[in-house]
């Protein structure tokens, strides 16, 4: 079969796809030509495929066939596998099956088709009911050894579930498998990361997680900053930096450099400026530049080649108190450089041009002779920055691009920073970029935490005991696992604490979710947690705000979000003050079609709801009728003050176990609704 160019990276790139797992190196596949024996020739591979995944013979045709050995663990054979691809027409399915034992490692049949407004989606209980079918046909003694480690939803159209592998109730890394569901049923992917010779050590003698918990905080090193987290304005925190590792070896108790995410833990930035007590801030001109002005002070900078000439825009040149100058070289070919200067100061914004010709050079460029003339050109080009900036090393030993942080009262402005990517043969400099806030739009640095309290508050996150692997320069795992700890955080190096209010933000949920502020730590965290990842909650500057009533259309989107994932689409106006230009509009409308509340004249959107109102929610969302239940016995010491009507529905609640009273024993049936009480209740119903 001809070669198409397609190599094992498909594989190794869909695995990353599978939580808590990091990518395998691609490794140089053996030739098809130079097939080793193998149980399965490339025949027998062909027909395993098409019965596994029923491709039909006379509709797609075998397009490519591919032999590959690819190391995964240092000391295991290569794992010997077939990649091939079908297609019909534009259809394309790509197939890995294990040369030696036949087994299914990859499946994918190209891109999912969008259904017309007419046709229903499965919901997610009927998807993760389709992901165990063909987990169970496909990989059944591996899904007996499996969990359920996240599920994500594409806007309806698709659904995807992670599964990790577990040995001794612990999870895997980089082990496990991975299934997407299209909206009308049928499996789009599937991934097998499973190896299945791996000899795992017993969990016995494991550190006690509090004393992990104490190695992390004697390990951490916690930076007070400004971060820019989830709007435009800095906040004061607390960042957690990890010198030594993020993994923690569960048997020595020694921290580890063990990747635990797909992203590299951050250094400690450096906060040394480049001049001590250098200005800060360039002061302002008498008035704003003229374009004659910009035109020779962006002559005057040293950036521009010699003979570059000013040329005339057609688009506008000055917007927003920010000059955009072009110049261009003569001969063949033009060469354009844009400067961009701030008319208020005088001061470079950004200086980039368009060619695209990457830099000769013959031999590995002098890394001290270029950082320093990073150095003095940030000197020169920024003068009246020198004591807000501190230069960070270079990314690696080879990079060009030396970046300078930001600094505002002596703390690193995270999000802000100057960008210098010089010439490796000259030392010229190639582009500038800056971005600097405002010093006023920054709050004053006095923090309340200390350092020590903000480490300890980091340290009370949720740690994960896991099996994982050490990894060679080249990417091939060690084939030996180790037991070590985690935080189960998702990049616990974006955590930040509030060094005012010690609140615990830029939480990530397992699927990927920015969590709202105000949730961990709360009694009705695991509820809140379902929801946020649902993205069914509301949120103001990023908090839920969970113990605050709320209102009669929030509650309907709640229960609609979570209970009816293909409500109905009625677009009857049922109220007169819910038209079709109100945000909970359709839920509102699905909620009367279903029958869940009365089609009256108003439905007071804005109302806040009682209890005993929810009561009577849950009992018409779960069709059950409350009539039978009007005389049971309650516990609650407020029993009493139910009101007649809703009794029978308060009575249903308490016996499913989906309502409860509070620490008195107090059911307050007239007391307003609050957001984690409704979230709670629904998460009961449901589970």
């Amino acid at each position: 079969m001809p070669r198409n160019g397609k190599s094992m990276t498909l594989l190794t790139a869909a695995c990353l796809l599978l939580a808590g797992t990091m990518p395998l190196q691609p490794q140089t596949a053996s030739a098809a030509s130079a097939v080793q024996p193998a149980t399965l020739s490339e025949a027998a591979a062909v027909q395993k495929a098409r019965e596994l995944l029923t491709i039909p013979e006379n509709k797609y045709k075998l397009e490519n066939a591919e032999y590959f050995e690819e190391p995964h663990f240092i000391g295991l054979p290569d794992t010997k596998l077939w990649l091939l691809v079908f297609e019909q027409s534009e259809d394309v399915i790509a197939v890995v099956i294990d040369a030696v034992s036949g087994r299914l490692l990859y499946f994918d049949n190209g891109q999912l088709e969008e259904p017309d407004e007419h046709q229903q989606y499965l919901s997610p209980a009927e998807a993760e009911t389709a992901a165990v079918k063909f987990l169970q046909q496909h990989a059944p003694e591996e899904f007996r050894q499996a969990k359920l480690q996240a599920q994500d939803m594409a806007g309806g159209l698709e659904h995807s579930f992670s599964y990790y592998r577990m040995v001794n109730g612990i999870p895997v890394s980089q082990q496990g498998l991975y299934v997407t569901v299209g909206w009308d049923g049928k499996i789009n992917s599937f991934i097998m990361q499973w190896e299945p010779s791996l000899q795992f050590p017993s969990p016995e003698g494991v550190l006690a997680p509090e004393k992990a918990r104490q190695t992390f905080v004697n390990n951490i090193d916690i930076e007070l900053q400004y971060e820019h987290l989830y709007s435009d304005a800095p906040e004061l925190v607390y960042k957690p930096y990890f010198p030594y590792g993020e993994a923690l070896n569960a048997i020595t108790g020694a921290m580890s450099t063990i990747q635990t995410s797909y992203l590299n833990p951050p250094k400690v930035p450096s906060t040394e400026p480049l001049v001590k007590n250098g200005p800060k801030t360039p002061p302002k001109l008498s008035a704003p530049l003229t374009k004659v002005q910009a035109q020779t002070l962006a002559q005057t900078l040293g950036l521009l080649p010699e003979g570059a000439e000013y040329v005339e825009n057609e688009y506008e040149e000055y917007e927003d108190g920010e000059w955009y100058l072009t110049f261009e070289t003569a001969g063949d070919p033009v060469i354009t450089y844009t400067v961009r200067l701030d008319a208020n100061t005088g001061e470079l914004i950004e200086f980039f041009s368009d060619d695209e010709a990457e830099p000769e050079f013959d031999q590995a460029p002098d890394m001290a002779r270029l950082q320093q003339i990073a150095l003095e050109k940030a000197k020169t080009l920024f003068p009246h920055r020198t004591g807000a900036l501190a230069m960070e090393p270079p990314v690696d030993s080879e990079s060009t691009l030396f970046t300078f942080n930001f600094l505002v009262n002596g703390l690193l402005a995270s999000g802000d920073y100057l960008d210098l990517r010089l010439n490796p043969a000259d030392g010229s400099v190639l582009e500038v970029y800056r971005s600097f806030s405002e010093a006023d739009a920054f709050p004053d640095p006095k923090a309340e935490l200390t350092p020590e309290q903000a480490k300890e508050m980091f340290a009370k996150l949720p740690l994960q005991l896991y099996y994982g692997f050490e990894q060679t320069e080249d990417g091939l795992l060690k084939s030996t696992p180790g037991l070590y700890y985690r935080f189960q955080q998702l990049y616990p190096s974006e955590v930040a604490i509030d060094a005012r209010t010690g609140q615990v933000k830029g939480m990530i949920s397992p699927n990927g979710v920015p969590m709202p502020y105000d949730i961990h730590g709360h009694w009705a965290e695991e509820a809140l947690t379902l929801f946020s990842d649902k993205q069914l909650l509301h949120t103001d500057d990023m908090n839920a705000l969970p113990d605050e009533p709320i209102t009669r259309s929030y509650l309907i989107e709640l229960m609609i979000g979570h209970l009816q994932h293909n409500p109905p689409t009625d677009q009857t106006i049922y109220y007169q003050d819910v038209t079709p230009d109100h945000p909970s509009f359709y839920a509102i409308s699905a909620a009367a079609k279903l029958g869940w509340i009365a089609k009256d004249k108003n439905f007071r959107p804005d109302d806040l709801i009682t209890r005993e109102e929810m009561a009577i929610l849950m009992a018409k969302a779960a069709g059950l009728d409350p009539k039978p239940h009007q005389k049971d016995p309650l516990p609650y010491v407020d029993a009493q003050n139910i009101s007649w009507w809703s009794y029978g529905a308060v009575a249903l609640n308490y016996k499913q176990g989906w309502m409860q009273g509070d620490d008195e024993n107090k059911f307050l049936p007239q007391g307003d609704l609050t957001l984690a009480e409704a979230v709670s209740m629904l998460y009961r119903f449901k589970h």
